[in-house]
């Protein structure tokens, strides 16, 4: 089953015979940007990581990837990047639940405003661009538009009569990795054919067990085009993408006590050897596009579903995590446990507890249509470019919870002991949004107002909570001014909201602005961007993944805050001509958040007025220096460095995450035009003393030193 996707392309490619496209034909809505040089000509921040870029070093872990993007938060959580927490300006980053997350310009979340945490995320090995957009511009992408918008491309319809690409990697800890695609197109038809598969043993080792404590994926995706001749006065063209995905992860939300992980901080507790994961996606999207020349419109139909089963320990000798491991800590909120030892002792496997373990089963299901008009004016001198959009969506998540009691006697040993279950929930939810944009061309001066409404309801089913019905209107108004080829200046200010699913939770409202100056000669390219998002409300969205003491899906206020900052870019070639080059690139980003108010709840815990924000590191930056010559050889080395931070505003002793860095390292040689070989290192120095983790419940460190060697061959 694993290779069958191969058999499938050669079955396709047999027999036929093709003539090569005129052109390269996509999806019309696909990128959200476009591409490097278009980032440049945002009224706003916004950053692309192209196919060339991820090839560099590689990756298949999303936290690596967007280190190199300003404005960026990142907690790493197993080390592999299999449910990330990203954040933008600010915003939270508990399962990526503040960013509008999509895939190839569709809401990917497998509900992204009845249940916005994003358990599931796609395969960063198989994705062949990446699209952060901020700022004023990110109004058009929607629904949550105050740090911004994050959008993954897949690998797109082949323009040549056919063609693909191999990729074969073995690595450490019995890692192997195999990629392959192979499409083609003719005048009037694409096809694409990809597969992708990566398993691990893991890095962690469990406690008088041999279980395995790494993870299996497996994608398939399917994309066909029909289309009208390119040259036609007016262009027609049909996607259908079809995708496929499942994961066996054994992963945990236990970690550490502080003293367990100064002196092994890749052990796992023998308790958690039951934990995994189990889940599959299923995605459909067919899309339309016509285009006369100065008109386009675009129009994407999508259903997606996704069901997941983590099985998990929830509790220990009775109490939550986050309160035993107080408890293990420092001796605090011990209840039944009793005392600090005998908690340690628990862990340790030495000593007889209570232990619960949770089947949070659940079921998404997430479908919408939508569309884009795009078209270009002219007014009398000025030059428009109009944008409208709209979008109905529809998603629910279903739970159907048990809980298994387990006892551990003194050796260590899980005995079962009785299931129980818990009422079933649905949550669903309705959305109706649309947007216009004009960028308005006045000589070197390009303004951008916007307009957004989102007009949703989010309602839960079997437990008596009122439905949540909302409209919000926001505006926006971003402009660019050209001083001359090289420099330009942008300013921007609009209003950002994220809707609310609880009732007594108010809608999270912030007013944002951020000014900034871009230059590039060819050689040198630089980008200064400061930003200030002021939030009327702050809200809280309780997830397992949170550890705080609060049920899953409430939601909490944390009233008024002050987030700012300042993110920045260079590039520069050091070295250019004689047969090679020396490319530098240097990213930072600097940040301060504040509460306006003094407040307690179960979600933020007890906040002071003057508090940070937790998880938001005041400093991060990524210097990187890289070699090419003429013969095909390439190096790149990479240092990420994040400065100390907290779990929680109150900031206490065993709440505090270390600054730490990573060093990655990357070299390839290319045998041919279609072969290249490859190592690369990952935490070079085998950085693993620091904490750079808490949550949801104890201390996690990097993944230690890896090697990865591949092939990779294309056709």
């Amino acid at each position: 089953m694993r290779y069958s996707f191969l058999t499938l392309a050669v079955a396709l490619a047999s027999g036929a015979t093709w003539a090569q496209a005129a052109e390269p034909l996509k999806l019309g809505s696909s990128e959200i940007i476009g591409s490097k040089a278009k980032a440049a000509e945002l009224p706003g921040s916004g950053t692309v990581l192209t196919q060339e870029d991820l090839d560099k070093f590689k990756y298949t872990d999303i936290n690596r990837v967007l280190a190199e993007v300003p404005g960026v938060y990142l907690r790493s959580e197993d080390g592999y990047g299999l449910r990330p927490n990203i954040g933008i300006r600010g915003a939270a980053g508990e399962r990526s639940q503040r960013i509008t997350l999509m895939e190839d310009g569709i809401l990917i979340a497998p509900a992204t405003y009845a249940a916005p945490a994003a358990y599931y995320f796609p395969t960063t090995g198989r994705i062949a661009g990446v699209e952060v957009l901020k700022g004023p511009a990110a109004i058009a992408n929607g629904p949550y538009t105050i740090g911004g918008a994050l959008n993954l491309l897949s690998t797109a319809i082949p323009v040549e009569p056919f063609a693909g690409r191999f990729t074969q990697e073995l690595g450490s800890d019995n890692m192997y990795r195999t990629h392959a695609h192979v499409g083609g197109s003719s005048s009037n038809f694409g096809w694409l054919v990809e597969g992708h598969t990566q398993a691990t043993d893991g890095y962690a080792d469990i406690d008088r067990a041999s279980d395995k404590t790494g993870f299996d994926k497996d994608d398939l995706m399917v994309k066909l085009r029909l289309n009208s001749d390119p040259g036609a006065a007016i262009y027609h063209q049909l996607d259908l993408k079809l995708q496929y995905a499942q994961e066996d992860s054994d992963q945990t939300y236990v970690g550490l006590t502080d003293r367990d992980f100064k002196r092994d901080s890749e052990r796992r507790y023998g308790l958690s050897k039951l934990d995994n994961m189990r889940n599959n996606f299923k995605g459909t999207t067919l899309g339309y596009l016509v285009d006369t020349g100065d008109l386009r419109v675009s129009t994407q139909a999508y259903y997606h579903e996704f069901q997941r089963n983590w099985y998990k320990v929830d509790k220990i000798g009775g109490l939550s995590l986050g309160n035993f491991f107080n408890c293990a800590n420092f001796g605090g909120n011990c209840g039944g446990v009793g005392s600090q030892a005998n908690a340690q002792a628990i862990l340790d496997g030495n000593a007889a507890g209570r232990v619960d373990v949770k089947g949070n089963f659940r079921k998404y299901q997430s479908k919408g249509i939508q569309t884009k008009l795009n078209k270009d004016l002219q007014l009398g001198s000025i030059e428009h470019g109009l944008e409208l959009g709209a979008r109905y969506h529809e998603d629910q998540e279903f739970r159907d919870q048990y809980s298994d009691r387990f006892q551990q006697d003194a050796n260590g040993n899980l005995g079962f002991v009785s299931r129980s279950h818990e009422a079933k929930q649905l949550q669903r939810a309705k959305a109706l949004s649309y947007y216009v944009t004009d960028a308005i061309r006045l000589g070197d001066l390009t303004l951008t107002p916007g307009m957004r409404v989102e007009d949703y309801k989010i309602g839960r089913r079997n437990d008596g909570k009122q439905d949540q019905h909302d409209r919000e209107t926001l505006f926006g108004l971003g402009a660019l001014y050209k001083l001359n080829p090289q420099w330009s200046l942008l300013a921007g200010v609009h209003e950002g909201f994220s809707p609310t699913s609880s009732v007594g939770a108010d809608v999270e409202e912030a007013l944002n602005y951020e000014l900034g100056a871009r230059y590039n000669d060819g050689r040198l390219s630089a980008e200064v961007v400061g930003f200030y998002s002021d939030y009327d409300n702050l809200l809280g969205t309780c997830t397992a993944s949170t550890g705080a003491n609060c049920d899953p899906g409430d939601q909490f206020n944390g009233g008024e805050v002050e987030v700012y900052g300042i993110e920045s870019r260079l590039g520069y070639e050091l070295v250019r001509g004689n047969g090679f080059t020396i490319p530098v690139a240097l990213t930072y980003t600097w940040t301060e958040s504040e509460f306006q108010t003094s407040f307690s709840n179960e979600f933020f815990g007890s906040v002071e007025k003057g508090d940070a924000l937790p998880n938001l590191p005041e400093h991060q930056a990524v210097l990187s220096v890289g070699y090419r010559n003429e013969q095909g050889f390439a190096t790149d080395l990479r240092t990420s460095w994040y400065d100390n931070t907290c779990s929680f505003a109150t900031c206490n002793t065993y709440e505090k995450i270390d600054s730490y860095y990573t060093v990655d390292l990357a070299t390839r040689y290319a045998l041919d035009k279609q072969t290249e070989v490859y190592l690369n290192l990952l935490n070079l120095t085998d950085s693993t003393d620091d904490i750079i983790a808490r949550q949801p419940a104890g201390a996690r460190g990097q993944m230690p030193r890896s090697a990865i060697v591949g092939v990779s061959y294309s056709f």
